[in-house]
């Protein structure tokens, strides 16, 4: 898993994940930072077509021997005092 900060939005990351389980796999990102599943991107960072990639904000579908890259958001969740 390898996590790299976008050149196009402070608050978004890139989050790059592999399957070699032969397997279709599931990952799931629990947080306590308010980072969320955005959308899937291709190896330059360009948005994809792949609505069934993403099954929620928090869980994305990993086929057999793929690599899945995923934009991150973050969500600043102030408090005020």
């Amino acid at each position: 898993m390898a996590l790299n900060h976008t050149q196009d939005n402070p608050h978004q990351w890139i989050l790059r994940s592999n399957e070699f389980y032969r397997e279709t796999a599931q990952l799931y990102l629990e947080s306590d930072l308010n980072l969320s599943l955005v959308d899937a991107v291709d190896l330059l960072d360009r948005g994809l077509q792949l609505p069934e990639q993403i099954l929620d904000e928090q869980i994305c579908k990993i086929e057999p021997w793929k690599i899945a890259s995923l934009t991150v958001t973050f969500t600043a969740n102030l408090k005020s005092s």
